[in-house]
Formats: C-alpha cells, structure tokens, sequence
C-alpha cells in the first residue's frame, strides 16, 4: 500500500483510524438485494445506478456480520458479495476466504447470502468498472440479481414439490 508521490516521498495508501460499514443504517430499509463491496466508494458506485449496497470499509467481515445483528435487516434481504478483484494471488486468496466466511457468518444469522467471484468483468473493483463501463455494469448488476431471483423460484419449485410428494406418499400408506 506504499508509493512514491510526485516529490519523491513514500505515502501510504491505507485507511487511517477506525473502518466502519458504509451506509449500515440503511440495511434496516432494504428488503430484497443489497450489494456487498469493499470499499465506500464501490457503495456509492451502485447507488449510481440505482442498487442498494453497503461498504465494508475494507474487508473485515466481523463489521458486517455485526451490522446486520444491530440493524436486524428483513430476512428476505439477500446479500450479494462482490469484493475487489485484486491483483496479487496471496491478496486473492484472502479475499476469496473473506467472502466465503462472511456468506456462512451471514447464512447463520438466518440471511441468504452468495458471493460473487470475478463479478467486475476485468475490471478492479465497482468504481472502477462504473468508470469505464456504465452500462456494462448496470447490466452485470441486473443480470446477477436476475439469476439469483430464479435460482431463489426454483428452489421453492423444488420444495413445493417434495412436499406434495411427502403428502401424497402418506396418503398411500393410510390407504
């Protein structure tokens, strides 16, 4: 997170002081999708074009799991995991554990939770692909939303079904 400025000095990149979730408050409004990026920016950048989401501040899932045990959001929310795309493979690695962690900390809760992976196209993060593709990532955001929404019918098909053929399995055997 070093680099060198324009006179030559070493800076740091990082955050500085407490991270906190970007637009927690807001989790208790929410009643369908909510996207999960990192960083706060990546948050405004889906508000840009009009989806919910919360910021993690980085990528410290504690925070999260936190916000929604605060906020008590709908159970109905589904949290969409979508963090950076990062360059290095020990960072990816990370963040791929990250995400996985903070799908099953929120699956406890009671929350459906589904990460993401590669959802920025190429790009590094939400701003990033807002900046060079707006209409590519309203897109990506409609189309993930979509298949969660059939993934999401199609298991309550799968267990409206079971539970027909339970009855009528016990229907038999009264017979």
């Amino acid at each position: 997170r070093d680099y060198i400025n324009s006179q030559g000095h070493k800076m740091n990149k990082g955050k500085v002081g407490n991270t906190h979730i970007f637009n927690e408050k807001a989790l208790k409004g929410f009643t369908d999708f909510v996207f999960i990026p990192e960083g706060e920016l990546d948050a405004a950048s889906f508000y840009e074009i009009g989806f919910n989401a919360c910021g993690l501040g980085g990528q410290n899932i504690r925070r999260m799991t936190a916000a929604a045990k605060r906020q008590k959001p709908a159970k109905s929310l589904v949290f969409i995991i979508v963090l950076d795309n990062d360059t290095s493979e020990q960072t990816a690695a990370t963040v791929g554990n990250n995400a996985d962690d903070l799908k099953a900390e929120l699956n406890n809760l009671g929350y459906t939770a589904a990460v993401i992976k590669d959802f920025y196209d190429g790009h590094k993060d939400a701003n990033e692909y807002l900046c060079s593709d707006k209409a590519g990532f309203t897109n990506k955001c409609k189309q993930v939303i979509e298949e969660l929404r059939a993934a999401a019918q199609s298991k309550e098909h799968q267990s409206e079904g079971q539970a027909a053929d339970d009855q009528s399995e016990g229907q038999t055997a009264a017979a």
